[in-house]
Formats: C-alpha cells, sequence, structure tokens
C-alpha cells in the first residue's frame, strides 16, 4: 500500500501512465484516419472531377477559348520534346557523373530527370483535357444537329 502511495506522489509515475494513455488514444485516431483514406480519395477525385467537367462545360461554347486549349497543348507538347532533347545532350556529356559503381546513382538520376517527368506530366494533363474538351464539343454538336433535323 505504501508502494502506491509513493508512485502517486512521483511525477515520473504520472508521465508514464498518461504518456501511454496518450499515445493509445493518438494511435486510434491514426487508425481511424487511415482507414478512411479511400473514402476521402474518392470524395477528391470526385471533386476533381467535377472542377474538370465545369471548365470543359464553360469552355466548349467559345471558339477562342478552344483554341487557346490547342495552343496550350500543343506548347507544352513542344516543351517536353525541348526539354527531352536538352537532357539526352546534357546526360550523354556528363556520363562520368553516373557511375553503376556508386549505389545512390539512381536517386541522383532520378533527381537530375524529375524535371523532365513534370513537364511530361503536365502535357498529358494538358492533353487529356483538350481531348475531353473536343469529345465534349463533338457530342454537343452531334446532338444539337440531331434536334434540327
Amino acid at each position: 500500500m505504501d508502494n502506491i502511495v509513493q508512485n502517486l506522489g512521483d511525477v515520473s509515475w504520472w508521465f508514464t501512465g498518461i504518456f501511454f494513455i496518450l499515445v493509445g488514444m493518438l494511435l486510434t485516431k491514426v487508425i481511424h484516419w487511415l482507414t478512411n483514406i479511400p473514402a476521402h480519395a474518392n470524395g477528391f477525385i470526385r471533386k476533381l472531377t467535377l472542377k474538370r467537367l465545369r471548365k470543359i462545360k464553360s469552355i466548349r461554347f467559345d471558339e477562342t477559348k478552344v483554341i487557346v486549349e490547342a495552343v496550350k497543348a500543343s506548347a507544352w507538347q513542344v516543351t517536353f520534346i525541348l526539354t527531352l532533347i536538352l537532357f539526352c545532350y546534357s546526360f550523354s556529356a556528363t556520363r562520368f557523373m553516373f557511375s553503376s559503381a556508386d549505389k545512390s546513382s539512381w536517386l541522383i538520376y532520378f533527381l537530375y530527370t524529375s524535371p523532365l517527368y513534370i513537364i511530361e506530366s503536365m502535357y498529358h494533363w494538358q492533353m487529356i483535357f483538350y481531348k475531353r474538351l473536343i469529345e465534349s464539343r463533338d457530342l454537343l454538336r452531334k446532338t444539337n444537329r440531331s434536334r434540327k433535323t
């Protein structure tokens, strides 16, 4: 009984008890959050899809805006090709930097080429958006033609 009274007066005993209780509560919150990630991801994807569809709906009636999106897609394509050529030249000029003996050479190579991956993804996103815009515009034209006849 004296040991219990002595432990109640000791600050380290209280810290140990409260610390593990808080860790347990935090762990349950983290597990609950991790199990809800798929639901949050679906909501995020739906929100992005809705945003893209609203943008397509606002653009598809204006010929000038459609042309601007086509120019954006072409500009990203040219930027990607020029960056690819630049990286091929740069990689051939600095070949000694990526020796196979170095174990971290894959990380250096990835960091070195990361701008290329970013530009490629921007090009693909713009091209996908433009293709969906054209599909939406074509679908709109087909429905308008069928209503007139």
